[in-house]
């Protein structure tokens, strides 16, 4: 069984009552205790769906059960006297998400098999690709059971008192509510196990954590106080930006005219009519005479201003899959020519794969093989991605949520600079990053000194799940864990870009180039519908005329994104899969 979820996601909103009791307001909680027998053993209750001793057997077995009598889901229409539970095993609380392990126990009645009348509308079901909560329009009463959860930050009332377990029960009862039809499902991802040591960190941020760490070292630890030999006290640059000023002095979106859009039109017209894959997309092979002086203005400033520039009003209802494709490859060469690898196979095969979808796979493959928040609707932290330029083209919106968020990594480093010098030397040493099978070990954090070519740089270039796990990527016990100071450093690189952060609704028929060596980027977690799910495809890029300098500790994973990509070798998938890496 697949194990883990945002217990708030599962079934939204009608368990928003379950997270603010568990972590708002612990004492509502307390009091639904064993309001059937205030004097129940712990041990005992809900009879044989728990252990009888808890404090020494494993999880409850999950199966083919009985639901017991006092465990009720009703619906508006009262379709069956006997209705199915709900099991909710609470594995780990993540900040103010609860990975979950969600069990669906049918009741004896076969008519409690059809909740509200007909399996199309069927309460909860497992897909095969995973485990998924299907939506619940009509319910009255959620009986949640079996939460085994720790004690933590967010809840220390509630784990007072059973401090000598780590497995407590309660039954809470919401009110009628209707469920939400926009969420097909929310799906239940298996929990990261790190090595032994790892300190307490884990992908999704947690402030409280954060804060307490924060205090911890710098009462205990005699920190550094300067920084390392030759790095700058403050940057100055374009490229040092805060979100809330940037507006006020850069306008980030290209509208693009009817001109604009007209040459483009005949540049996909010419294309197909050369009869060539789609790695022969280039500037000659899709000519935009007029556009491309404002195309390569963009990568000028994408590299050399402010970091980023978003496109907006490529047609994209008018086209085919395909011919969105090759539109956004053709105005991509005009501005950053040269496509990178984002994967090494393809259907089970070698391929130079340079062409990415970033949507939500949770409910369509195994969510063992999602090792990145990309395939899922959940949030994604600050980061960055491999190469010089990303570039993604949104091909649908989102329901509901899915915000871009943008962030100066050198206001960031500046901030860093200025009130924690030490952690900036952490950045600077060598970590063990997995990613996948791939183990590597280098700093977080080049300095560039200026040269006779190129001015003074600074590159921060990491991805938190490398350190953390994600979903079906969890760190490898055998690799050493992560130490207290770099733990600190991730969520400061995260916090520091949230608080700087400018944010960006992404638009169908945007697309957004991105200085991946200056800037962080984020996305808000999302909501899809059944006729709005967002889908963006996405480009790793380089631009040969405004190229950086890529520092020595980089260019063995830049040569794997850039070298030997040819145009005959290069695969353009039409459709969502998920990386190999």
């Amino acid at each position: 069984m697949k194990v883990g979820g945002r217990l708030p996601d599962l079934f939204n909103p009608a368990l928003a009552l379950f997270v603010g009791t568990a972590i708002i307001g612990p004492i509502i909680a307390l009091d639904s205790l064993y309001h059937d027998d205030p004097g129940r053993d712990l041990g005992h209750h809900q009879g044989d769906l728990v252990p009888q001793d808890i404090r020494s057997s494993p999880p409850p077995a999950h199966g083919k059960q009985t639901a017991p009598p006092d465990a009720e889901l009703d619906c508006a229409q009262d379709t069956a006297e006997s209705s199915p539970m709900i099991s909710v095993t609470v594995l780990s609380p993540v900040g103010t998400s609860w990975f979950a392990r969600v069990d669906y126990f049918p009741a004896i009645s076969p008519q409690a098999a059809d909740l509200c009348g007909g399996p199309a509308r069927r309460g909860l079901t497992w897909s095969g690709a995973g485990n998924a909560i299907r939506n619940m329009d009509c319910v009255e009463d959620i009986v949640i059971d079996a939460v085994r959860g720790r004690c933590n930050a967010y809840n220390p009332a509630f784990c007072s008192r059973f401090l000598s377990s780590s497995i407590t029960f309660f039954k809470l009862q919401s009110r009628k509510r209707k469920l939400s039809k926009m969420a097909p499902a929310a799906v239940i991802p298996p929990i990261p196990v790190g090595p032994v040591g790892q300190p307490d960190i884990q992908y999704l941020p947690d402030p409280i954590k954060y804060a307490a760490r924060t205090k911890r070292r710098l009462q205990t630890e005699d920190l550094p106080k300067t920084l390392p030999e030759g790095f700058p006290e403050k940057l100055e640059s374009d490229l040092v930006w805060h979100g809330k000023e940037l507006a006020e002095v850069y306008d980030w979106n290209y509208q693009l005219t009817a001109g604009d859009v007209e040459e483009i039109e005949a540049g996909l017209k010419h294309f197909k009519s050369l009869n060539l894959s789609l790695g022969h997309i280039t500037q000659e092979t899709f000519p935009l005479p007029n556009l491309h002086s404002t195309l390569r203005s963009i990568s000028k400033e994408i590299h050399l201003g402010h970091g980023f520039k978003v496109i907006r009003g490529v047609p994209v209802d008018t086209h085919s899959r395909e011919e969105n494709v090759i539109i956004y490859a053709g105005i991509a060469s005009h501005i950053t020519p040269i496509r990178g690898r984002q994967d090494s196979q393809h259907a089970g095969k070698p391929a130079d794969v340079v062409l990415a979808h970033i949507t939500d796979l949770s409910r369509k493959v195994d969510t063992t093989s999602i090792k990145a928040p990309a395939y899922t609707t959940e949030k994604q932290v600050f980061h960055t991605d491999a190469g010089d330029v990303i570039a993604l083209f949104a091909l649908a919106e989102a329901a509901e949520g899915g915000q871009s968020y943008l962030s100066s990594s050198w206001h960031v480093y500046n901030e860093l600079a200025r009130t924690r010098p030490d952690l900036v030397r952490t950045l600077a040493e060598p970590w063990v990053a997995q990613y996948g099978s791939d183990v590597s070990s280098r700093p977080l954090l080049y300095h560039q000194p200026a040269t006779a070519e190129d001015p003074e740089r600074l590159i921060i270039q990491y991805a938190r799940r490398g350190f953390t796990g994600y979903w079906g990527a969890p760190r490898d016990p055998s690799i050493s864990p992560i130490t207290e100071a770099q733990a600190e450093a991730l969520d400061a690189l995260h916090y520091l870009a949230e608080q700087s952060a400018v944010s960006l609704d992404f638009h169908k028929g945007d697309i957004q180039f991105v200085n991946n060596l200056s800037i962080f980027h984020a996305r808000a977690e999302f909501t899809d519908s059944e006729e709005k799910r967002r889908h963006l495809v996405r480009f790793w890029l380089r631009d040969p005329e405004f190229a950086w300098t890529t520092p020595e500790g980089l260019r063995g994973r830049w040569e794997i994104v850039y070298g030997g990509v040819t145009p005959e070798g290069s695969v353009f998938p039409l459709e969502p899969f998920v990386r190999s890496r």
